[in-house]
């Protein structure tokens, strides 16, 4: 998105106004669609084991940090 920043702003100024407001409307939607995946993501691991719930997700991926 950086890359697009600057050739966009090098070929035609008139255009970053547009580039920067489009690059901070992306944000939202982006925290929006990993929201998305991550609730997606614990309800088929709870579908596959109905033990399987927030607090035993959360000790797993506290288990893989490094």
């Amino acid at each position: 998105m950086l890359a697009n920043l600057v050739i966009i702003a090098l070929t035609n100024p008139d255009t970053l106004a547009a580039a920067l407001l489009s690059g901070v409307l992306y944000i939202p939607v982006s925290l929006a669609s990993v929201g998305v995946a991550v609730v997606t993501y614990a309800e088929l691991r709870h579908h596959e084991n109905q033990a399987t719930d927030t607090l035993n997700l959360a000790a797993e991926m506290e288990a893989r940090r490094p």
